[in-house]
């Protein structure tokens, strides 16, 4: 966690990359990386806990985004299917068929190969950290992607070094295939593709199990795209 010092720091960092010219903004993250004594990856991370603590209130938070009318159709449906026993037949969701989510467990999701080697794994989180400019300009209108810092990390659980060594793949800097699917109902199937590099490993415990905890870098496939997913 940034000391008081460090939130300063950040907070003014902040407001000159609210305002920097496109190609400059890398340039003042790695300055205040190098002046706090951390990498890019880390600055990049405060920044983004700094800009959502400072994320105001939506003007519109509390308001429904449905009508009235619509409301009441849909509570019509709902008592329309209670049975004479007072039991109720349909959910919300099923009234309004509104598409229930699968949990993520062994019955629906597939353990990650990792470089081939298919592993249990207990949380897999990709982060694209794009940044954004809404430019509203002479000539032109529209949205920019003007700096982007990807991150990943996995957790799985711990097999013998033997079968698969997290360390010795840091050490090589070799990019690894790493895919896992979700959902075991036909149309509805993901697959989730992602290249990326160990950069650093740790141990962890999942539950009372030993596991890693292995924080990636991205390796981008077709121009910045890093991770694709496949719809099965």
């Amino acid at each position: 966690m940034p000391t008081p010092a460090q939130h300063a720091a950040l907070a003014a960092l902040a407001e000159r990359l609210d305002v920097a010219a496109h190609g400059e903004k890398s340039g003042l993250i790695d300055a205040t990386a190098a002046d706090m004594g951390v990498c890019a990856q880390t600055i990049h991370a405060w920044l983004r806990s700094h800009r959502g603590e400072r994320r105001k209130r939506r003007s519109d938070a509390g308001r429904s985004a449905l009508t009235r009318e619509e409301l009441t159709f849909i509570s019509a449906i709902v008592q329309e299917t209670i049975r004479d026993n007072g039991k109720e037949g349909l959910s919300l969701t099923q009234a309004i068929n509104w598409p229930v989510e699968q949990p993520v467990g062994f019955n629906e999701t597939a353990a990650v190969s990792f470089g081939g080697e298919l592993l249990a794994y207990s949380a897999f989180t990709v982060d694209t950290a794009n940044d954004i400019a809404r430019r509203n300009i002479p000539g032109y209108f529209g949205i920019s992607f003007s700096d982007r810092a990807p991150t990943a990390s996995i957790t799985v659980l711990a097999p013998e070094l033997s079968v698969f060594d997290p360390f010795a793949l840091a050490d090589t800097g070799d990019v690894q295939t790493i895919t896992t699917t979700h959902d075991n109902r036909d149309g509805y199937k993901v697959r989730i593709d992602l290249l990326a590099r160990v950069l650093t490993p740790a141990y962890t415990q999942i539950d009372q199990d030993i596991g890693y905890q292995l924080t990636l870098e991205p390796y981008p496939v077709v121009g910045d795209d890093e991770i694709t997913i496949t719809c099965l």
